[in-house]
C-alpha cells in the first residue's frame, strides 16, 4: 500500500491529478480491495476579468480572458490561452504542456505576441510603439517526491524579437536567447508551507540598431514563497520574495529586473523603477471566517519593499497598506489593495496607489 501510495503522489504531481487509494471490503469474505478514486479536474475553464493594472502610458484598464483546458489530446497535458486588451497594449499568450508517459518528465512550450504604443504622457505625440514575439520550450522532472516535499529539475531555452520606434524610426531592435537551468521545490506540513525556485541563466542580445553592442553573460534568478496558519485560528501569514542579480551592466529592458505595481511594491505604479539586479519582499497578514453577500471575505495587511541596482542611482521603495479579497456567489471575485508608499523614488509621485480587479470564473 505504501509503495502505490508513492506512485500515486508522482503521478498526481507530475500530472495535476487527484487521485486517491482507498481500502474497501472485498466482494469476498476476507479479502480487502484497493480502490484508486479519481477526482478528475474541471475540463474546461473561462476566466474574463478587468483591472486597473496597467501602465499609466498605454492605459491603466485593462480587459482580459483566460480560458484553461485539460485533456486537449491525452489525459494528462494541458493548455492556456491569455489575452490582455487596454488602451494602447494587446497581448497575447498561448501554453501548452504535458507528461512523457510515466518517466516523470513534462515537456511544454508557450508563445508570447505583444504590441504596445504611447497614448498619455509626454511623448503620446511621438508616435513612441513596441512590438516583441518570444517562444519558449521547458521541461521539468520530478527528481524527488515523498509524502511532504518534492523537488523538480527545471530547464527552458527561450527566443524573443523585439522592436521599439520613434516616430517610425527604430531606436532598438533586439534578438535575446535565454538558456535556464535550475530547481524548484515544495514542502508542506499540516498548517504550513514553503515553496522555492532557483535558476541559473545564459543570455546572448543583438541589437540590429546599433553595432557594438551585443552582449552575453549569465544571470541568476529564483523566487520563493511561504504560508502559515497557527493552529486552528482564522489569521493566516503570506511570505514572498524574488531576485536576480548579473554583472553585467545596462542590459536591455526585455531581461531587465523591474519593481512597481500590484504584484510588486503595491505603492508605486508599474514598471516604475527597472535596473540590472534587484530583489523584493512581501509579508501579508490575513484574517478568513467571513462571509459577506454570500460570499468568502479576507482581508489583510501588507508590506512591501524592494531594491533595483543598476548605473542609476540605487533605488529602495517601500510601501505598506491594506487589500481586501471577495469570492462571491456564480464565480464572482474581486480584489483590492491600498498601498501608502513610503519612500520617495521619483519627483511628484503618487502617496497613495489603488488597485482593484474583478473578475468572473466559470468551469466545467
Amino acid at each position: 500500500m505504501k509503495a502505490l501510495e508513492s506512485d500515486i503522489l508522482k503521478f498526481n504531481r507530475v500530472n495535476d491529478a487527484r487521485l486517491q487509494a482507498e481500502l474497501r471490503a472485498g466482494k469476498d469474505f476476507g479479502l480487502t480491495d484497493i480502490v484508486v478514486v479519481v477526482d478528475e479536474p474541471l475540463q474546461d475553464n473561462v476566466e474574463l476579468f478587468v483591472d486597473n493594472y496597467g501602465y499609466a502610458s498605454s492605459g491603466e484598464v485593462e480587459l482580459g480572458a483566460i480560458y484553461r483546458r485539460q485533456d486537449i489530446f491525452t489525459g494528462s497535458d494541458r493548455g492556456l490561452l491569455y489575452a490582455l486588451v487596454s488602451d494602447g497594449n494587446q497581448a497575447f499568450s498561448s501554453i501548452y504542456s504535458a507528461p512523457v508517459k510515466a518517466s516523470g518528465w513534462r515537456l511544454g512550450g508557450s508563445l508570447a505576441v505583444n504590441q504596445s504604443e504611447v497614448t498619455e504622457g509626454d511623448f503620446k505625440d511621438l508616435s513612441v510603439e513596441g512590438d516583441s514575439v518570444s517562444l519558449t520550450l521547458d521541461a521539468s522532472w520530478l527528481a524527488i517526491s515523498t509524502s511532504n516535499f518534492w523537488l523538480n529539475a527545471l530547464g527552458s531555452a527561450m527566443h524573443s524579437v523585439s522592436k521599439t520606434s520613434v516616430l517610425g524610426q527604430d531606436i532598438s531592435d533586439y534578438d535575446i536567447n535565454k538558456l535556464n537551468t535550475g530547481a524548484q521545490f515544495t514542502w508542506f506540513g499540516p498548517n504550513w508551507q514553503l515553496s522555492g525556485r532557483q535558476l541559473v541563466g545564459w543570455v546572448s542580445t543583438h541589437n540590429k540598431s546599433a553595432s557594438g553592442t551585443d552582449q552575453s553573460f549569465a544571470v541568476l534568478t529564483g523566487d520563493a514563497s511561504g504560508y502559515y496558519r497557527p493552529g486552528q485560528s482564522n489569521w493566516y501569514g503570506l511570505v514572498q520574495m524574488d531576485y536576480q542579480y548579473t554583472n553585467e551592466k545596462a542590459i536591455p529592458g526585455a531581461v531587465a529586473y523591474s519593481i512597481g505595481g500590484p504584484t510588486s511594491i503595491r505603492g508605486y505604479v508599474p514598471g516604475l523603477i527597472s535596473g540590472d539586479y534587484g530583489i523584493q519582499t512581501s509579508l501579508e497578514a490575513h484574517y478568513s471566517g467571513l462571509s459577506v453577500l454570500g460570499g468568502a471575505l479576507d482581508p489583510f495587511v501588507f508590506y512591501d519593499i524592494g531594491t533595483v541596482l543598476s548605473r542609476n542611482p540605487t533605488q529602495t521603495p517601500e510601501a505598506a497598506g491594506v487589500g481586501l479579497g471577495w469570492s462571491g456567489v456564480k464565480g464572482v471575485s474581486v480584489n483590492m489593495t491600498y498601498a501608502n508608499a513610503l519612500a520617495d523614488i521619483v519627483p511628484e509621485q503618487d502617496d497613495w496607489v489603488f488597485y482593484t480587479r474583478v473578475s468572473w470564473e466559470w468551469g466545467r
